[in-house]
């Protein structure tokens, strides 16, 4: 499972979309897809986005589900506000491998929300 917040960036914002989830992410799905485009090919990629192999999702659509048996990259994670990853976490039992990607520095979201990322690390490091 690959998850990344569609995060408006910069100072313009596109406002309402019309249509359904779909329609609305489909950029932003585009953008995801182009990691696993890096090391596979678009026909493996469609091929194990329709089995289920690989999915793509937002935070938003995670709320209410328990994820068992998953590799999952939360990418751009300084993008997400603290509770976002809290709730995002809680989604995946003892049998997942979760990675959570971000970078403090690259915190351009409009909306100016806490950053994600930085509080995990806070939460799991210490500095002696």
């Amino acid at each position: 499972m690959f998850i990344k917040t569609p995060n408006e960036s910069g100072d313009d914002q596109i406002g309402f979309l019309s249509g359904a989830k779909e329609d609305k992410l489909e950029a932003h799905l585009k953008n995801m897809r182009g990691v696993f485009l890096d090391f596979m090919n678009i026909g493996q990629l469609e091929s194990d986005e329709k089995n289920g192999d690989i999915v793509f999702e937002i935070p938003n659509f995670i709320q209410g589900g328990t994820f068992s048996d998953s590799y999952v990259i939360i990418d751009e994670s300084q993008n997400m506000s603290p509770p976002t990853i809290k709730l995002l976490l809680e989604r995946f039992d003892d049998s997942c491998k979760v990675i959570v990607l971000g970078d403090c520095k690259q915190t351009y979201s409009i909306k100016k929300r806490q950053d994600g990322f930085t509080d995990l690390v806070g939460r799991v490091t210490s500095v002696d």
